[in-house]
């Protein structure tokens, strides 16, 4: 009975020596030490199956065999340290490790931002990168797990959606307040963009132009034809439509002819009419073929000499709308027609004394009030009677007469002395391209304080007198024996429709001594 029982207390060492209390080792069959109260040599452990396999009874041990000496022996040894402070590193047997983290640490992949190699590191709530560099809706939390990065919330993120504001990571997920409904302009030619702040843009899609609130289409013309889209040049405006005319309100290409046939749209000639067609003259609104004669018999429609005013016939003037014959003189007695020097003009009458004045060169002895706003008398050379220059109301540039307010001014002439019991005249060209009524634009000639002249329906009929030069004659015997002045003054009376030429003055003549 003794004995019985001493077997079993054996055998049960032997099982508790080869089981896996030290980390997974496996029985060979070979004895055990304290079977024989022999202590293991450095460590190894006795066995009984020489070039067998055996049980190093070390979890870390790589293929053991049992030597000829009867030790167990590794061919090898696994290292499971993964150079972690916050890992507890153990051998698991049959070539596995476990590096379990250690109580409130996590041991994750880190990314390297740089794009090297991901590393494991030890990583604690708290600490600055314990928060994915990615993505900041990962990070470390020991309490849901020690391996992995963990969803997590409250962290400011971008969603990468522009039309969201405020993002932030909620349960791992970044998401935002969505605004992209508020920035659509309800305009199919503009892109509706959102900042991601919960601003908006709306910047014009390639092609477009935006004008007056209404979207047009590259090369689409406004209603009146005077300009198209060119975004190239203006995104919200219209671009001026090149080489046409602008009559009325309308616009026409160059070559189109009006309804009668007689007009045709030539930049070139006049932007701001028809110009007659080349084998016709318009002559105050009026159409004539080539060859027709005036009523009077006095001229004829002659385009190759004149297509906007009558051509006198030989030997005859045609002057200020009248027929005068070879020798005849004007009402003032100042000027004669000699059709060999001028058939359009007076020319002045022999032993009379002349005082001429041009502009080609500047104002010359003239004096003019000061410009407002740029708008005022000044010398031009975008249009002239005669050389290259002209006195002119408007922007120095021949453009209109229009400064956003009323305006008006005055242009003095040197002192002229008339001769005493003679009498004396005033001629000078006149373009007008501004409004035709009498109220408005007003145009005087003054002598000595007393208006002379004025423009008027009598002296600017409007069939036959804008947009053309005409020559202005004045009776100044009155103020014979004195020194005089003559002053050129227009007043524009209100600030609508100035935007026309102005007035141009030119070829300005006292004569005295008739």
């Amino acid at each position: 009975m003794v004995r019985n029982t001493l077997m079993i207390m054996l055998a049960a060492a032997v099982a508790m020596a080869c089981s896996d209390d030290d980390n997974g080792a496996f029985s060979d069959g070979g004895g055990n030490p304290a079977d024989a109260g022999v202590v293991p040599e450095g460590g190894l452990w006795k066995c009984n199956n020489p070039g067998k396999a055996c049980n190093a009874h070390n979890a870390c041990a790589i293929d053991p065999v049992c030597g000829k000496d009867g030790w167990c022996r590794a061919t090898s040894w696994q290292d499971c340290g993964d150079k972690l402070d916050c890992t507890e590193d153990r051998c698991k047997g049959l070539g596995l490790c476990e590096n379990k983290p250690k109580a409130g640490w996590c041991a994750l992949m880190v990314p390297d931002l740089k794009g090297g190699d991901s590393k494991r590191k030890c990583l604690k709530p708290g600490m600055a990168e314990a928060t994915h560099p990615k993505d900041p809706c990962k990070a470390c939390d020991p309490t849901k797990s020690q391996t992995q990065w963990s969803a997590a919330s409250g962290k400011k993120c971008d969603d990468g959606n522009a039309c969201t504001k405020d993002d932030v990571c909620k349960d791992g997920v970044c998401g935002g307040t969505y605004f992209g409904n508020k920035c659509g302009d309800g305009l199919g030619c503009t892109d509706d963009k959102c900042d991601g702040k919960g601003g908006c843009t709306n910047p014009m899609k390639a092609g477009w132009c935006l004008i007056g609130g209404k979207c047009y289409k590259q090369n689409i013309y406004d209603v009146n034809g005077c300009g198209y889209c060119d975004p190239t040049k203006s995104l919200f405006a219209w671009t001026p439509t090149p080489d046409i005319c602008k009559v009325g309100k309308y616009c026409f290409t160059k070559g189109t002819k009006d309804s009668s046939g007689c007009g045709v749209c030539d930049p070139k000639k006049s932007a701001k009419g028809w110009s007659p067609a080349p084998d016709k003259c318009l002559i105050g609104n009026l159409c004539y073929a080539k060859g027709a004669k005036h009523s009077s018999g006095c001229a004829t429609c002659d385009p190759t000499k004149s297509q906007s005013a009558w051509t006198p016939s030989p030997g005859k003037c045609w002057i200020a709308g009248g027929c005068y014959l070879s020798g005849a003189k004007d009402q003032v007695g100042c000027g004669v027609c000699n059709p060999t020097k001028s058939a359009s003009a007076w020319t002045t009458a022999a032993g009379a004394v002349v005082k001429y004045t041009t502009f080609d060169a500047g104002l010359g002895s003239f004096a003019v009030s000061p410009a407002v706003k740029g708008i005022g008398w000044t010398q031009s050379t975008a249009r002239a009677r005669v050389g290259k220059g002209s006195l002119h109301y408007g922007s120095k540039t021949g453009g209109g007469y229009d400064n956003g307010a009323a305006n008006k001014g005055t242009a003095k002439s040197p002192g002229y002395a008339l001769a005493k019991g003679k009498k004396a005249a005033l001629y000078f060209w006149l373009y007008m391209d501004t409004e035709t009524t009498n109220n408005v634009d007003q145009l005087q000639v003054k002598v000595g304080g007393k208006v002379v002249w004025k423009k008027d329906g009598s002296t600017m009929p409007v069939s036959s007198s804008y947009r053309r030069w005409v020559m202005v004659e004045v009776d100044l015997s009155s103020f014979a024996g004195s020194t005089i002045n003559v002053v050129f003054s227009f007043d524009t009376v209100d600030d609508w429709a100035n935007t026309t030429e102005g007035v141009y003055i030119d070829d300005v003549r006292v004569v005295s001594g008739c």
